[in-house]
């Protein structure tokens, strides 16, 4: 039985399958000596690839986002992004950290100007208290609203939807806040009202100013001891 033959769509010759290229998706095919015909046979093998690729990693995606919807329940004391479930911390115990590690900060004699890169940097640093397992205390979770009429919703995580609906609201992290285009709550205070809670912030500061740094000073020792 001779070899199938295609008719080259350029030269119009009949031309056997190893010596031709797929020029497109409705599968002409040309002569391999033809320039154009090795630029479109590339063309449609680099499509190809990247659709595979595109193909692999969305089936990649949709079997983690699968593994995190039906995974066992969580422990409810440990805060999550209610979208993709990254541990993290509530905005007070995240400020309360910071605070902590402000002070330890201070006490090693450590950058101390706020307007530095170097000082956030050696912040984060400290923040990660002695005891902590991962660095899902650099994570600040952050409360928006939220209904079932927003876009948003749909994209929260299955364990987490009871709770957004009561709440009205999400705990979400910053990647989240990112990827989801979410506007952050804005303060409308007048500056009447951020000056009486500036002071009551300085006064509060001054209050539990010794429990910080006798908390500073415990971690710090742990984190010798551990070192």
């Amino acid at each position: 039985m001779p070899p199938k033959t295609f008719k080259c769509t350029i030269c119009g010759e009949e031309v056997s399958r190893p010596k031709s290229y797929c020029i497109n998706e409705k599968g002409d095919r040309a002569c391999r000596t033809h320039q154009e015909t090795q630029e479109q046979a590339q063309a449609l093998q680099d499509k190809a690839i990247k659709e595979k690729k595109e193909l692999e990693d969305y089936q990649k995606r949709k079997q983690e986002r699968k593994q995190q919807r039906y995974a066992s329940p969580q422990d409810p004391k440990t805060p999550r992004c209610m979208i993709c479930n990254k541990k993290g911390l509530h905005q007070r115990d995240f400020h309360w950290r910071m605070l902590i590690a402000s002070k330890k900060l201070q006490t090693l004699g450590g950058e101390i100007n706020i307007f530095s890169s170097e000082y956030y940097k050696q912040l984060r640093k400290m923040m990660i208290s002695p005891d902590a397992t991962n660095d899902h205390e650099l994570t600040c979770l952050w409360i928006v609203q939220c209904n079932q009429d927003d876009k948003l919703y749909n994209k929260i995580h299955c364990q987490a939807k009871i709770s957004a609906q009561i709440l009205g609201a999400v705990m979400i992290c910053p990647e989240c806040v990112e990827k989801n285009n979410v506007e952050l709550p804005q303060s409308n205070d007048t500056l009447d009202q951020f000056k009486k809670k500036l002071e009551m912030g300085m006064l509060l500061n001054e209050l539990i100013k010794d429990d910080v740094k006798e908390i500073a000073k415990q971690e710090l020792k742990k984190t010798a001891e551990k070192n």
